[in-house]
């Protein structure tokens, strides 16, 4: 997983073009002590949950699908600060992730 928390991140080229605007459109309205966190095709959930600190079946805020990605957020405490998690929405890639995050998206968008 790629952490990032700055639009001028030179991490951001590392990410496959397809899903670099999502991660800038996250990242240009970013509050501060926040970060957005990129999924890659291996990561597992107890990685992420130990990098956010919490358990990600249980502390999603909200989920979206934008573009060909799912974006999770957490938000830590009533200040705003938190994490936007970001998965591509591709059968194969991070599918345990990926599987969490459909599984919290509205109804409306599940299907």
């Amino acid at each position: 997983m790629k952490i990032l928390t700055d639009s001028s991140a030179g991490e951001i080229d590392n990410i496959p073009l397809p899903y670099q605007p999502p991660v800038r459109f996250l990242l240009s309205d970013l509050p501060e002590n926040s970060s957005v966190i990129f999924i890659e095709v291996n990561d597992q959930p107890p990685e992420l949950s130990k990098q956010i600190c919490r358990n990600i079946d249980s502390c999603l805020e909200g989920v979206s699908r934008q573009q060909n990605c799912l974006i999770g957020v957490v938000i830590y405490g009533n200040s705003g600060d938190g994490v936007s998690i970001i998965c591509p929405d591709i059968a194969g890639y991070a599918d345990a992730i990926r599987q969490i995050l459909i599984n919290h998206l509205p109804e409306v968008e599940s299907t």
